[in-house]
């Protein structure tokens, strides 16, 4: 006890017998439970109130606070005083809650309590916020640069001057280009305002569609097949800035950054759609393919049926499907040059191949994808024993390190430093090493400023040890900690 004391309080108690005579002294000097604890609790949870746009939640929880320390102050006090404390120290704003609480006769918890006061602040805000919002939605007409004296129609009425700002209003003189009336605007006249509400309202409506960047639309309109993504050529030769440029339906000019021939595999086919000289624009939303390019390549169109027929020379090589009212083609996920780059087979049969591709399954699962007709495989039988699945598979043997114990004392000695603590022990020590026999398990501690003493606290021990059993020390063993 005397040990984790400050060096002052603990001189004071070096010569007391009896710990319980130290903590009785303490309690005396240090204890809660006085007078003056008591009656400063009570004066500040009297005196506490809620400012108005105070959180409510920080209020009460400090008054709970307080409560909770008078009860450890040994002063319980009833659960409905208690309660009216708490609605005593809220503002006029929170009357209305006061008056349905009391008739209500409601008996809750504090915690309760916390909750029901926190919902009840949420709707005043609510209140508040309806209150202070302009009747239109127009930009409000205060603004940093320009200060105006117009009143809004809930702090004014008629001809009422508005903001007490000190100046004459501008409104006081004007007149109502609606009823013709002095002394306010047509945007806050109250006829003006009944009128607009009761005429059909108008409401433009904006549809964000969420679209695949990768899909190809048809375009009539397009002059060039345009692409956003130049992962997608199969061989492109780079422009330089400014060299082409393309001119956009808003008449905005964008560049092109290069130019590329595309290979585009069609879904559930062999067929292939070729853009030769399609522009690379990586601003784009979608990839465009240009009807007339097509039409003077030799391809023919078919539109009907929400679907888009493209054809040469009386063949369908694709299809192009109606979604959101633009014809997009039906393409596989990955175009035909994305993978060009293909796993070299280094001499393995199909089986081992695909054994390979699906992740080294096992010989039954391969078996039940050729019955199911997912690939033909006439050597599955034949698979040989894969060599990456036995090393995966396969387990190291556990080490068995050097586990023979000592013979006699002092034979082995075990060691190790701790520090720097973080907090120094009495006379500023703030490591400490262990010497420990292996034999006997008997251990040594040493207290340690620095840990440079280590070598000097090793001497220490080694002449009290080696003096006292008339043996000497044989093996020292560290975990290489720089001890």
């Amino acid at each position: 006890m005397i040990a984790s004391m400050v060096p002052e309080l603990a001189r004071k108690y070096e010569l007391f017998a009896h710990a319980a005579d130290i903590k009785e002294n303490l309690e005396s000097m240090y204890s809660e439970n006085s007078r003056a604890s008591r009656y400063a609790a009570t004066k500040e949870l009297v005196a506490l109130r809620l400012r108005e746009g105070a959180s409510v939640h920080e209020h009460v929880l400090k008054m709970i606070t307080l409560i909770e320390k008078l009860v450890n102050l040994d002063v319980v006090l009833p659960s409905e005083l208690q309660v009216d404390l708490i609605l005593l120290s809220l503002p006029s704003s929170y009357e209305q809650f006061i008056v349905n609480f009391n008739m209500n006769k409601l008996d809750p918890t504090l915690d309760v309590m916390l909750n029901m006061l926190v919902i009840y602040e949420a709707t005043i805000k609510k209140e508040k916020s309806v209150l202070l919002t302009a009747p239109s939605g127009k930009k409000s007409s205060f603004s940093k640069k320009r200060k105006s004296s117009v009143p809004s129609k809930h702090f004014a009425k008629g001809g009422s001057s508005g903001l007490k700002s000190g100046k004459v209003s501008k409104q006081a003189n004007d007149v109502c280009h609606h009823c013709g009336k002095s002394g306010h605007w047509r945007r806050n006249c109250k006829d003006y305002i009944d009128q607009k509400r009761s005429e059909k309202g108008m409401y433009f409506i904006e549809v964000n569609l969420s679209v695949d960047s990768s899909s190809w639309v048809l375009d009539t309109g397009c002059g060039s097949h345009l692409c956003n993504d130049l992962q997608l050529m199969a061989r492109s030769r780079r422009l330089d800035v400014g060299e082409t440029y393309l001119r956009m339906g808003n008449g905005a000019r964008v560049a092109t950054e290069a130019i590329e021939t595309i290979y585009l595999s069609v879904l559930n086919s062999d067929n292939q759609v070729v853009l030769n000289n399609c522009l690379y624009v990586p601003t784009l939303i979608r990839n465009l393919i240009s009807i007339p390019v097509l039409d003077s390549e030799g391809f023919s169109f078919v539109f009907g049926s929400s679907a888009c027929l493209i054809q040469k020379k009386n063949k369908v090589i694709c299809k192009g499907q109606l979604v959101n009212n633009l014809y997009e083609l039906n393409l596989n996920e990955i175009p035909i040059n994305t993978i060009s780059a293909k796993r070299k087979t280094d001499g393995l049969n199909p089986a081992q191949l695909w054994h390979a591709r699906l992740g080294h399954i096992s010989l039954r699962r391969m078996n039940e994808f050729t019955r199911d007709g997912l690939f033909s495989l006439e050597d599955v039988k034949s698979l040989e024993t894969c060599e990456s699945c036995l090393k995966g598979k396969m387990t190291k043997s556990p080490y068995k390190g050097q586990m023979e114990r000592a013979k006699g004392l002092l034979d082995l000695i075990h060691t190790d430093v701790c520090g720097p603590l973080s907090v120094s022990a009495r006379g500023g020590y703030s490591y400490f090493v262990t010497f420990t026999d292996d034999y006997s398990r008997y251990g040594f501690v040493y207290l340690m400023k620095y840990k440079s003493e280590t070598f000097e606290r090793f001497k220490d021990f080694r002449h009290e040890v080696e003096n006292q059993l008339g043996r000497r020390i044989k093996k020292l063993q560290s975990d290489r900690g720089g001890e």
